[in-house]
């Protein structure tokens, strides 16, 4: 599809700001959503599940009671058996959950053979699918992802946050960033595809509204003075829609 200046320059390059904040917020949200989706979701792109990082987050996580117990009068040890043996079991879960990410990884087909996407976030497990059908989303990815797949840590976080275990705020933390973090991603692919949308909307519609002043019937208005002849109004229009120019190459790329 050819580009359109005049909506690249008008109407998207304002959304910048916009898309910028939610890349940066899944950026950081992947942290938050390592200790559920490791666990939960399976087959993850090669570029997407980093084993590194994986690895190097979960005993960051594992060393965090052993500071909070060392007192300056000692080592708690009761506090870190009372408080953090369900803490321990968590993460032995996750390290095993791991191992088997790892192993899918490394057997699945490459990406380098066009086998499979590599920035895939694994595959939504069955369960959530059935429960989002039970709240008629049969088949709902974008439901299961943002509200089942972390209701279930949310509500098993409060109920360990009852019982005086630090697991439970921090897995009631991790299923809050994990529901925001899918929300923001597929809010992204929605802001794509509506870029797509108007874009092709004003390559069919702002003819009539730049060259014969008629108002558009999609609400699409004209930003600007235009030349009084409609001669040189042709002209620039289809100076506008046939430039093929690379919006990438100014950094505004990210909107199109």
């Amino acid at each position: 599809m050819k580009r359109n200046v005049y909506y690249q320059r008008v109407f998207s390059r304002p959304q910048i700001m916009k898309q910028i904040f939610l890349m940066l917020f899944m950026g950081v949200s992947y942290y938050f959503r390592l200790p559920i989706e490791i666990i939960i979701r399976k087959s993850f792109g090669e570029r997407y599940f980093d084993p590194v990082l994986s690895l190097t987050t979960a005993l960051a996580a594992v060393g965090y009671p052993f500071y909070i117990c060392n007192k300056h009068y000692g080592f708690d040890w009761q506090m870190l058996f009372e408080d953090y043996s369900t803490w321990f079991i968590y993460w032995a879960i996750y390290f095993y959950h791991l191992y088997k990410r790892w192993l899918e990884v490394r057997h699945e087909p490459s990406v380098f053979d066009f086998g499979k996407f590599s920035l895939s976030d694994g595959i939504i497990p069955d369960w959530a699918f059935k429960i989002s059908a039970l709240f008629g989303k049969v088949d709902n990815p974008r439901f299961s992802a943002i509200f089942v797949e972390p209701a279930g840590f949310f509500i098993g976080g409060a109920v360990l946050t009852s019982m005086d275990q630090p697991l439970g705020k921090f897995l009631m933390t991790c299923a809050v960033v994990y529901s925001f973090g899918y929300m923001a991603a597929y809010r992204l692919g929605d802001q794509a595809i509506m870029d797509t949308i108007d874009e092709m909307l004003c390559n069919e519609d702002l003819s009539e509204t730049f060259i014969h002043d008629n108002p558009s019937d999609k609400g699409i208005p004209i930003y600007g003075r235009r030349p009084s002849s409609k001669e040189m109004r042709e002209k620039l229009f289809n100076a506008f829609k046939d430039s093929d120019e690379d919006e990438d190459d100014d950094g505004y790329g990210l909107v199109t």
